[in-house]
């Protein structure tokens, strides 16, 4: 039967990188204090962009304090300095907003170039200048990637590194005669090849902290009379900006203001309103499934992941993303980051799911709950959670109390029984426990 070409015509709705949704989702990843400095900037050299002020002053001039640099910054910066053709460093410049901040890009290449309307091979080649920054590994799509890119910068032939990585879990357990039989490298060399992959590091991101110097919520969550939950904009602390519809009343059409400044300043009100709409639908979205959390304590958080609250929205897992980075929310006068909220999963006895930090919750009360003579170790608290119902295993418990800086038993046990130890202050009377 013979082939021969022809056209077909198919409609299909994607999503387009335009300016205006550049700008957008770049307004949407900054956290709130970096927000508010650009649109102070932009206020300041825009005469038709007007800024109304809150009620509340609460942006203090930081200028001279010196400020951590946040990864994203780091790599932006870096990228700047770079002779790239300006379509490839702004679209890299735009993927560093979809790096979490141990240092990982989440999205794949076909997520992404589906999202953008871009084909892979440019998504690749901004990757690849993302890779290319410090800290080396920053920018990889897994474990494997990560260690790789750090063995190559460390002089290890790819092919090597990538034989390594492949095999990782040898590695961990020091079966050199099984790892050479994989990887084909002769044991000998395993092991010296061992001593540099003990040098790479799992988080390169993790170093780095928030840029924002102070905390201001964007939402307020609050309960009524009746036990509802009224989640809002904390409107009385953010600045708005808005059109000097007055001034552009009386310039002419063709003048600097219409042609350049005006567009710029309806761009930047466009990108606020994008920003604080899907910041206020995420925060809708996460107060209606945490809603135990709020109202029975911490230990009640429930499950959510990225990808789980992207469905539930219609949005790109990469747009929670942006949304959820450096953003607070404030309830009963404590400020809790929205990312805090999406969780991992643990599995119970009959078959339902904990979260991550309901679990590290009850692990933290445990703790708090020892005295000298009863320190808990890893397998033991492991042990009472099963218990009660919790399938978790020691390296768990090992790797959230690490998340929570919790020290090792033995450190526990020794700064317990050094305190039971430590004589009295001169003048002080033991007997006084008021």
């Amino acid at each position: 039967m013979g082939m021969k070409p022809q056209l077909t015509a198919r409609l299909e709705t994607r999503l387009s990188l335009t300016p205006e949704l550049r700008q957008g989702l770049a307004m949407l990843q900054n956290p709130t204090i970096d927000m508010i400095a650009d649109l102070q900037r932009e206020a300041a050299e825009n005469p038709v962009l007007d800024l109304s002020q809150p009620d509340t002053p609460v942006y203090d001039d930081t200028s001279e304090v010196a400020q951590p640099d946040s990864l994203t910054l780091s790599l932006n910066n870096q990228i700047s300095l770079m002779q790239l053709d300006p379509d490839l460093a702004a679209l890299a410049r735009f993927l560093t907003g979809d790096i979490s901040p141990d240092g990982y890009l989440r999205s794949s290449n076909a997520e992404l170039a589906h999202v953008l309307n871009l084909p892979e091979q440019k998504i690749q080649d901004a990757i690849e200048v993302i890779q290319a920054c410090d800290p080396v590994g920053v920018g990889a799509r897994d474990l494997q990637e990560c260690l790789t890119l750090q063995l190559v910068a460390k002089g290890i032939a790819a092919d090597k590194a990538r034989a390594v990585c492949a095999h990782l879990s040898l590695f961990a357990t020091s079966d050199w005669a099984a790892a050479s039989r994989a990887t084909g490298i002769p044991q000998q060399e395993i092991e010296s090849l061992n001593s540099v992959l003990k040098t790479t590091n799992p988080l390169p991101g993790a170093g780095f902290a928030q840029l924002s110097h102070n905390i201001i919520p964007e939402i307020l969550v609050e309960q009524d009379n009746a036990g509802n939950l009224i989640v809002s904009a904390n409107t009385d602390m953010l600045p708005t900006p808005q059109i000097d519809t007055t001034l552009l009343d009386h310039i002419e059409q063709d003048s600097k203001l219409a042609q350049e400044y005006y567009p710029r300043a309806k761009a930047m009100v466009r990108a606020y309103s994008f920003r604080s709409r899907t910041i206020a639908r995420v925060a809708q979205a996460i107060v209606a499934h945490q809603h135990s959390f709020f109202t029975n304590g911490p230990s009640n958080m429930n499950p959510l992941s990225r990808a789980a609250l992207a469905t539930t929205l219609d949005l790109h897992p990469s747009t929670i993303g942006r949304t959820v980075q450096g953003k607070y929310l404030s309830f009963n006068g404590a400020h809790y980051p929205l990312d805090l909220f999406l969780t991992g999963a643990l599995r119970t006895e009959d078959g339902a799911e904990v979260s991550a930090f309901a679990v590290q919750h009850q692990i933290r009360g445990l703790v708090s709950g020892e005295s000298a003579d009863a320190i808990l170790s890893d397998q033991q608290i492991a042990d009472i959670l099963k218990a009660q119902g919790v399938d978790i295993a020691r390296r768990t418990v090992a790797k959230y109390r690490g998340c929570m800086n919790i020290p090792s038993s033995f450190e526990r046990r020794r700064s317990k029984t050094t305190q039971q130890h430590r004589p009295d202050l001169p003048g002080s009377d033991p007997s006084n426990t008021t």
